[in-house]
């Protein structure tokens, strides 16, 4: 979908953003559940965080059968 020239900027710009934002912000969102006792509710977090990838990987159109682009 990307031109040949910006596709690993493209795939790995988008992939690395992802990574920071949740893989960097679960260390703190533990900590922080754990000052509050309530470690037990980190799984939860895990477990809307995979919700969430699962929804937003369900919702995305099919390219070959909808085309490159929409």
């Amino acid at each position: 979908m990307f031109p040949v020239e910006i596709r690993a900027l493209g795939v790995g710009l988008s992939y690395a953003l992802a990574n920071a934002i949740f893989g960097g912000s679960a260390e703190y969102v533990a900590l922080w559940f754990k000052s509050v006792n309530l470690e037990q509710n980190f799984y939860w977090y895990v477990t809307v965080m995979c919700v969430l990838a699962w929804i937003v990987a369900y919702r995305m159109p099919e390219s070959s059968r909808s085309g490159m682009l929409k």
